[in-house]
């Protein structure tokens, strides 16, 4: 069991990177519906930016849509 965690904890600390100053965090929605407040408020509010990030929230229509639109 503790080498199980120890194996998960390190490979968290390999695979983590810090975003970069070019990068961009793309979040979509696909309508206007209550669950999407909070990329809306985060965004509006300048959060993404006070820790760093830049962000662009998309409206994209459709789940199948929404997904293949993230993965370019």
């Amino acid at each position: 069991m503790w080498l199980r965690l120890i194996v998960f904890v390190v490979a968290g600390l390999l695979a983590y990177t810090s975003p970069s100053a070019g990068d961009t965090l793309r979040m979509s929605y696909a309508g206007t519906s209550g669950y999407n407040v909070p990329f809306w408020v985060t965004h509006d509010a300048g959060l993404f930016k006070k820790y760093g990030l830049s962000s662009e929230l998309l409206l994209i229509s459709g789940g199948s849509t929404n997904i293949q639109g993230l993965l370019v």
